[in-house]
């Protein structure tokens, strides 16, 4: 990490590509783990600005969602994770965990409603 200014981790994708202000650069084909490992055999190149702005928008995008590599590392270190924040935009996938947090509730549940009528809302259509 003494050769970077900031890593982040992210779960889930499985992505191997680099672009810059002018270039994007990035494997044909996703590589396996191979032991000795397997050179890549193809490379994607562009230097089209559209391209290039396409795949900074999808960089940004996985960024903004990345952890701190600090922050992994110690959570793997420790053994456990601190939790994450996610926006939810799908309207029955809010209600399904809304439904399914108060089921599991043992004791309380702090919820924030933007208003009185988004809560009665969520209850009513149950």
């Amino acid at each position: 990490m003494k050769y970077f200014r900031e890593i982040r981790h992210l779960d889930g994708p499985k992505a191997n590509f680099s672009v810059s202000e002018s270039e994007y650069l990035a494997p044909s084909a996703m590589t396996q783990d191979f032991e000795p490992p397997k050179p890549i055999e193809q490379i994607i190149y562009s230097n089209v600005k559209d391209i290039v702005d396409q795949q900074k928008y999808v960089f940004e995008s996985f960024w903004d969602r990345a952890v701190l590599g600090e922050q992994r590392i110690r959570e793997i270190e420790e053994g456990k994770t601190l939790g994450k924040t996610e926006v939810i935009r799908i309207p029955s996938k809010t209600k399904d965990l809304f439904i399914n947090l108060v089921k599991l509730a043992k004791e309380e549940i702090l919820l924030l409603l933007p208003t009185t009528n988004a809560f009665l809302r969520s209850t009513i259509r149950g």
